[in-house]
């Protein structure tokens, strides 16, 4: 019978079957058992072999690429599940299999013989398989089916087993976890856990190796995980100290090794009281090292605090650039330092710029050799007793006493009393 919803003829697949050899194994093994049973076979060795085309297995498979049915073919074969005499599927026009259960003596017979072709239903079925009437065949397919379900099912659950309570993992699980990379001491150290977990679940497993192979890795990789991240991750330690490289990327900024000894029970005192946690104590460190020894340089460079001249005190290069700009020799700026150095530290006054101060004495004297010279240009001849005269007068300003100058009144001559 069939109806709009069920158009050909359904696969009858065995749970358990699918459990112990795969999903699409047992797929395929049910498609390729109907056309062993369906269609001639030849007997050899015990085996009955059939050859079909490539087409006819597509055709059987229509949910699977040609890929797929190599690939599933070949698992089976893998398994012990069915023979190939052939190239695997695709490498030729046909395939050549066998099951791999040999036949009883009354049914070895040199060739087994299908249904008639007259009495094959194409409506009923979506692939070339013969729908005989006679009942037997149908009956053997489903004997032989339900035989080989009976015997997987009973092979599944003969194979499963609970953990014994004094389990232990084989030497060669053993080898395969250390060639997964986890030490020994911590696979041994499982088995306790393992062992006492799923004694109280009471489950059956196929292999408890292998699920001890899985878990321990896994308990690894998280172990890893753990250690992983309390490493690096942590709150700062009071007998915390920055890294031998960050010490060096410090040094090489021209920071003085004092001024970041200086810096440390500071910053460890600031992230003590915090509590915060952190994978880049030393990044945190390098940065407020660098920012506070900035904020230092900007202080005295911009310090509007009068202070005395230094000894080695120099004129920035800031000075020089100006001086430039005004067609001043800097050489001739240059000789000026000494001199004023000695001036002002004689005068032991205080300044907020001797940069500023600097600049004037530079541009002062400047301009006074400059007119000099100038005036010696536009008149090098002259009248020279006015130049003499100037020259004593000059002479005699300079010999004046302090006292003279200050009690000088030639400027009130001539003004008549009231």
């Amino acid at each position: 019978m069939t109806t709009s919803l069920i158009p050909e003829k359904p696969l009858l697949i065995s749970p358990g079957l699918a459990a112990t050899i795969g999903l699409e194994e047992a797929t395929m093994l049910c498609i390729l058992a109907d056309l062993v049973t369906y269609r001639d076979t030849i007997n050899n060795g015990g085996y009955q072999w059939l050859e079909v085309d490539n087409d006819i297995l597509i055709q059987a498979m229509p949910f699977w690429s040609e890929l797929d049915i190599q690939r599933i073919s070949k698992s089976l074969r893998d398994k012990g599940i069915i023979l190939i005499s052939s190239a695997p599927f695709g490498g030729d026009l046909t395939f050549k299999f066998a099951l791999n259960e040999k036949t009883s003596p009354a049914n070895d017979l040199s060739t087994h013989q299908a249904p008639e072709p007259e009495q094959m239903n194409v409506d009923t079925f979506n692939r070339p398989i013969y729908a005989t009437s006679q009942p037997d065949y149908t009956d053997q397919l489903r004997a032989n089916v339900a035989n080989k379900q009976e015997f997987a099912d009973a092979q599944y659950s003969r194979n499963k087993r609970i953990i014994p309570p004094n389990w232990l993992p084989s030497e060669d699980v053993l080898k395969q976890i250390k060639m997964r990379g986890v030490p020994h001491w911590f696979a041994v150290a499982q088995i306790p856990e393992f062992v006492t977990f799923w004694s109280e679940r009471r489950e059956a497993h196929f292999s408890w190796g292998s699920k001890f192979l899985k878990s321990v890795v896994i308990s690894w990789e998280k172990h890893q995980a753990e250690v992983a991240e309390k490493e690096t991750n942590h709150s700062i330690s009071s007998h915390w100290r920055p890294s031998e490289d960050a010490l060096t990327i410090l040094h090489r900024l021209d920071i003085p090794s004092d001024f970041v000894e200086d810096a440390i029970p500071e910053f460890v005192l600031y992230w003590t009281e915090r509590g915060q946690h952190s994978k880049t104590w030393n990044s945190k460190f390098i940065t407020h090292v660098k920012l506070q020894w900035a904020r230092v340089n900007s202080t005295l460079e911009h310090d509007n605090q009068p202070t005395r001249i230094d000894q080695h005190w120099q004129p920035s290069e800031d000075v020089y650039d100006v001086l430039k700009l005004a067609n001043i020799d800097v050489s001739f700026a240059q000789s000026l330092v000494k001199e004023f150095v000695i001036f002002w530290r004689d005068a032991n006054e205080l300044s907020r710029s001797w940069n500023t101060k600097f600049l004037q004495h530079v541009k002062f004297h400047w301009a006074k050799q400059h007119n000099l010279a100038t005036s010696q240009l536009t008149n090098p001849t002259g009248n020279y007793h006015a130049r003499q005269q100037h020259t004593a007068r000059t002479s005699n300003e300079r010999t004046k006493s302090t006292f003279e100058r200050l009690t000088d009144r030639s400027w009130a001559e001539g003004i008549e009393e009231p």
